[in-house]
């Protein structure tokens, strides 16, 4: 019976991770929105998605609620997952995250990242997870990963992919290269036709002479 059910888990998940999301070119000028359906990032979220890229700046995802927000972007270069969370009391501190990458990858390879948070352990470890799993080409991966939960977490959809509508100062320079693969791995949900597209083309297509 153990046998059985780890079977049917590996064939969903499997089957799931197998559904490749598609790719878009982005020229810095073009982000999409995504409302999923049958998914709730309030309280925890996986995501995954695969980028490649030669610019040094550029925002990822990104995600807010009232108070709250949550970003991946690039800056210097270095890849970076910040999570803000005021605290209860609003005495300027946060309970969020802020990790950032090791190495430099604005390098034009093929670099996937996951970032969870108040994910639950496969482990032993009581405390769920938050942070960041980078893979490169090769196969080499680079982990900043800390125990323990995020609480009061409130982010709703919509998720923007390499910009957004809002002014987010420095920090929300719109993306240029390109993403593909995006998923929202606890729900097994796929990043396919965006709710709003501002301009952002397929890999597979080509853009017309300025």
């Amino acid at each position: 019976m153990f046998l059985i059910f780890t079977i049917s888990l590996f064939l969903v998940f499997g089957l799931s991770e197998a559904k490749k999301g598609p790719c878009f070119n982005f020229n810095g000028n073009d982000y999409l929105k995504y409302r999923l359906e049958n998914v709730d990032i309030a309280h925890n979220v996986w995501y995954k998605l695969t980028f490649k890229t030669e610019q040094e700046n550029g925002l990822l995802l990104y995600a807010e609620g009232s108070h709250d927000y949550e970003a991946i972007f690039l800056r210097g270069g270095k890849l970076h997952y910040f999570l803000f969370n005021p605290s209860s009391h609003g005495v300027g501190g946060t309970f969020g995250g802020q990790f950032k990458s090791d190495a430099k990858v604005n390098n034009e390879t093929w670099i996937t990242v996951e970032v969870f948070r108040n994910r639950e352990p496969k482990l032993m470890q009581n405390d769920p997870l938050i942070g960041m799993v980078l893979t490169s080409e090769d196969g080499e991966k680079e982990k900043h990963i800390e125990y323990g939960a995020r609480h009061d977490v409130q982010i709703v959809l919509p998720i923007y992919i390499a910009g957004t509508n809002k002014d987010l100062g420095a920090g929300g320079q719109k993306f240029v290269g390109q993403i593909k693969d995006m998923r929202e791995k606890l729900s097994g949900a796929v990043f396919n036709e965006p709710t709003w597209n501002s301009g952002a083309l397929r890999c597979l297509d080509i853009r017309p002479a300025q």
